[in-house]
């Protein structure tokens, strides 16, 4: 029941927070990083699971997959949203924490989940390699945003 109860809060967070923070004119930014982070993600999980270094005892779709639907197809690529949008524009220290900042607050949340929920199962965890993981995700999605906008520069 715990787990039904957290997969309910991460979907009302994130369409809440995709709804009411994300402005007007950044919508159509946002609806492309979170369509490509959706595909890295999947490309993430997929990987991880098919070497059993991740499980998911607690699925949405049971029978059809082995992976977490709400986690990695709904929460992580809404989080790469909000960390595009809020990206620092000067300064490498700043931007340096920043990625910092977000790739801890996203293995927190997923070390969080395994601890007290049966949403994932880690099978071989280590804290410097999923930190290094979540930056180069997120490095991805910003050089892909950053390859997106330029075609749009006049």
């Amino acid at each position: 029941m715990r787990e039904l109860i957290v997969l309910v809060l991460i979907w009302a967070a994130a369409i809440l927070l995709l709804v009411f923070k994300v402005p007007r004119e950044k919508r159509r930014d946002a609806n492309i990083v979170f369509l490509f982070s959706q595909s890295l993600a999947w490309l993430y999980v997929y990987i991880q699971t098919f070497t059993g270094n991740m499980e998911f005892p607690f699925r949405e779709f049971h029978e059809s997959t082995k992976m977490s639907f709400s986690l990695y197809y709904i929460f992580y690529p809404a989080i790469s949203v909000f960390f595009i949008l809020y990206y620092p524009k000067k300064g490498f220290l700043k931007k340096c924490v920043y990625f910092g900042m977000y790739a801890y607050g996203i293995q927190g949340f997923a070390y969080l989940l395994a601890q007290y929920t049966e949403l994932i199962t880690y099978n071989n965890y280590s804290l410097l390699m999923q930190f290094f993981i979540n930056c180069g995700i997120l490095i991805i999605v910003r050089g892909f945003y950053y390859w997106f906008q330029k075609g749009f520069v006049k």
